[in-house]
């Protein structure tokens, strides 16, 4: 472990204050670090049990929504988010100690994780799965029906 996530975590915390489209939507900023964090927390799990690098599968669940830090004009944009968001992430994820095999894998598991395509080459793997199925579980939680019957 190289513990890497504090160093990701204030990345992301300072790409969304910095930011002007979460800012001036609170509420949607705050609903997309609290994703954000459960999502990373489902992927710690994953990680444990099936015997991944943590560090490395936090971090990829925590950079998969970097890209909401800029405004979506299109549903072609938001179909897009995952790409950008690796786009994004990669210069940052250069200043960390993975190795070049693992910062393939993180930027090809962010950039799948919407819709299972990539806009560079990379061999699609369990790890690189696992990105978007802890995504996914957050997003078709029981609390996030809850949540959403509520609104």
């Amino acid at each position: 472990m190289n513990n890497s996530i504090p160093k990701v975590i204030k990345f992301i915390e300072r790409s969304f204050d910095e930011s002007s489209y979460p800012c001036s939507e609170l509420d949607s900023k705050k609903y997309r670090l609290e994703h954000t964090f459960r999502v990373a927390n489902i992927g710690k799990q994953i990680a444990i049990n099936e015997n991944f690098d943590v560090d490395a599968l936090v971090t990829a669940c925590l950079l998969h929504d970097i890209s909401y830090t800029e405004s979506f004009n299109s549903q072609e944009d938001w179909k897009n988010h995952g790409r950008r968001a690796a786009q994004i992430s990669r210069p940052f994820l250069e200043t960390l100690d993975f190795d070049q095999e693992t910062k393939n894998n993180i930027l090809l598991g962010i950039a799948i994780h919407v819709d299972g395509k990539s806009d560079f080459e990379g061999d699609i793997n369990a790890f690189s799965l696992s990105v978007g199925d802890a995504d996914n579980i957050d997003r078709f939680d029981v609390y996030r029906f809850y949540e959403m019957l509520k609104f």
